[in-house]
């Protein structure tokens, strides 16, 4: 379900599949549009080295809970009537290939004319499924959400006109649309694993499998521009001062956001949720050395003042990434200068 801030791409990557692999087992790259890393049959990986890339072979697998979660979600597709689903895909951390034993399970049905919910919710009923919850709130896309519990799982299921996904594609590839909330949408659908389908998903995994011209200038700047106001990172320091929490994580959280949209668009990757930052980082070829040990000690506010400060060095080392024609000096000056507690 995507609550603000929620969608998902797969992370093919071997070098993710490997970290992740400490603690269970790892995705694989199966997915023809979640492959956007290939060039010429080469995998490249983000090492957490910026600028430097390793070539590996793709062929880790998902973990185990991944696979029992699709097995769940094919027997529920199957038993889902055509008048209810006549497209039907696994999404989330499942299709990813990263779900552990707390994960849930998501399901998206496309047809033209989204069910009323009595009908709906009457079919889950029936396969068994309890603790069933339908929302009277659509998502960013339009889509439909029940939650319920089948066979002692948490399952979201979703239901969508694929006319709606089919514009934000169309926006998407030309550039008209830049936001986060959208570029989620292209990441779910390339990590989506298809549980029924007429070749709707496959379409909009191979119009989505290359990164749209265009795209990556418009994202660098939506997520660059507010730094350049001098006055906006030197808030931060006023509120680790006086130790408000609340406004201080905010701010940070919305800066990190910011690195996370910048760091996809040089990589010319769709933009996932924020769920996964740390295996997902591991997708992406240039990135900040260790990212995620970093992007993590900032919200660790212990000590705000030195979160602030590791925000402003993460920032820096993103917007060092950020290759030409890109101006995004003044920014980096800006915070710079918060950086040394300097005006303007």
């Amino acid at each position: 379900m995507s609550f603000p801030g929620w969608t998902h791409t797969r992370a093919s990557k071997a070098r993710l599949s490997k970290a992740y692999a400490r603690s269970t087992s790892a995705p694989n790259g199966t997915n023809p549009a979640a492959r956007t890393a290939r060039r010429g049959g080469t995998a490249f990986l983000g090492v957490h080295n910026a600028r430097k890339e390793t070539v590996v072979p793709d062929t880790f697998e998902p973990t185990n809970d991944s696979r029992d979660r699709i097995r769940l979600a094919r027997e529920l597709a199957g038993r889902c009537p055509a008048e209810l689903g006549e497209e039907i895909a696994v999404t989330g951390s499942a299709a990813r290939g990263l779900a552990d034993r707390a994960s849930d399970v998501e399901i998206i049905c496309w047809l033209p004319e989204v069910p009323d919910v009595e009908s709906r919710s009457r079919w889950l009923a029936r396969t068994g499924a309890t603790s069933i919850k339908a929302y009277d709130w659509e998502d960013f896309d339009g889509t439909s959400w029940i939650t319920c519990n089948y066979q002692e799982t948490w399952v979201e299921i979703g239901w969508n006109a694929p006319d709606r996904i089919d514009a934000i594609v169309d926006d998407l590839l030309a550039a008209r649309r830049s936001g986060h909330d959208s570029l989620q949408i292209a990441s779910m659908l390339c990590a989506a694993e298809p549980l029924r389908t007429a070749g709707r998903l496959a379409g909009w995994q191979e119009r989505l499998a290359r990164y749209p011209p265009g795209l990556q200038s418009l994202v660098i700047a939506r997520n660059t521009e507010v730094w350049s106001d001098l006055h906006v990172p030197m808030v931060r320091w006023t509120l680790a001062a006086r130790r408000s929490l609340f406004p201080l994580t905010l701010r940070l959280t919305w800066d990190m956001q910011n690195v996370w949209a910048i760091l996809h668009a040089i990589n010319e990757r769709w933009e996932p949720d924020y769920k996964w930052t740390s295996s997902q980082a591991l997708d992406l070829p240039l990135i900040p050395d260790k990212f995620s040990v970093r992007l993590n000690s900032v919200f660790m506010l212990d000590d705000t003042e030195r979160s602030v400060g590791a925000a402003f060095e993460l920032i820096l080392d993103t917007l060092a990434l950020v290759p030409p024609p890109h101006d995004v000096s003044a920014a980096r000056v800006s915070i710079e200068r918060a950086q040394r507690r300097s005006g303007p």
